[in-house]
């Protein structure tokens, strides 16, 4: 049960990073349930699994006292969370048990900031992994749909796509259903890579369309906003395609091949 959730304002870190570039602090404090190791943070936010990005100290009676990362609590991750994001938890695992109930938790993470423009994907036809401009692509052509998207570049920066849930909830069942649908991290591409194939960031032979943002993220891990765009792979329900309705009961037809990538507006 949470007993206090608290965000402190963003400020300026210096250290040599650019005015574009900041940390905000969060803090959490959570009272312990007898016997429960998992922890979780609020819906939305993210830490990395790393050394530096997180505090827990522990209050059982006698005032706060710090525990060592690594030692006394772990990360808590998402369910066999794609291997390029693996090193961002949802959570922390206090090590040792078994836990009492009524110990005060104060979990504190950083979220490493960049105000800088979030990509803008395109659509894009590959062949073997090289855009092929030879031909006109069209989203309804078998034969030349969008199979990948191109960024904007920017130097030194990754692009991350984060996957919006296909039921409310989402995050290892620990959510409630009021808590909606949302992105979350899915796939990081290499340094500086700009075209991804959708076999890359999308899973592959699912019937359901699938929807993407992406970001930047540089190799401290302050990221960008997620982009406004949106980038669609396209199901079909085991059909050939997105179905779409005629008018007048005539039957529907197929507006974009299965696996065709597509970009949408905000919504």
């Amino acid at each position: 049960m949470a007993v206090g959730v608290t965000t402190f304002v963003p400020f300026s870190t210096g250290g040599g990073l650019s005015p574009s570039s900041f940390d905000v602090q969060h803090e959490v404090l959570l009272t312990s349930e007898a016997g429960k190791n998992n922890y979780t943070i609020p819906v939305g936010s993210w830490v990395i699994d790393a050394a530096g990005e997180s505090t827990l100290d522990i209050d059982s009676g006698s005032g706060f006292n710090p525990q060592g990362y690594g030692l006394d609590y772990s990360m808590f991750l998402r369910v066999t969370p794609p291997p390029t994001v693996a090193d961002l938890a949802i959570g922390f695992t206090l090590n040792d048990g078994p836990v009492p109930a009524g110990w005060i938790l104060r979990f504190r993470w950083t979220q490493r900031v960049q105000s800088i423009p979030p990509p803008v994907p395109s659509p894009i036809l590959l062949s073997g992994g090289v855009p092929d401009y030879s031909v006109a692509w069209h989203p309804d052509n078998s034969a030349t749909a969008p199979n990948g998207v191109v960024v904007t570049p920017t130097g030194g920066m990754k692009v991350e796509f984060w996957r919006l849930t296909k039921r409310v909830g989402g995050l290892r069942g620990l959510t409630l259903h009021r808590d909606g649908r949302r992105y979350v991290p899915y796939f990081r591409g290499a340094v500086d890579q700009t075209t991804f194939a959708s076999t890359e960031f999308a899973p592959s032979n699912q019937k359901n369309t699938r929807r993407f943002k992406v970001l930047y993220v540089d190799a401290a891990g302050r990221r960008s906003a997620l982009s406004d765009e949106t980038i669609v792979v396209f199901g079909g329900g085991g059909d050939n395609g997105e179905r779409i309705r005629n008018p007048a009961g005539a039957p529907p037809v197929y507006q974009h091949v299965l696996g065709c990538v597509w970009v949408r507006g905000s919504y």
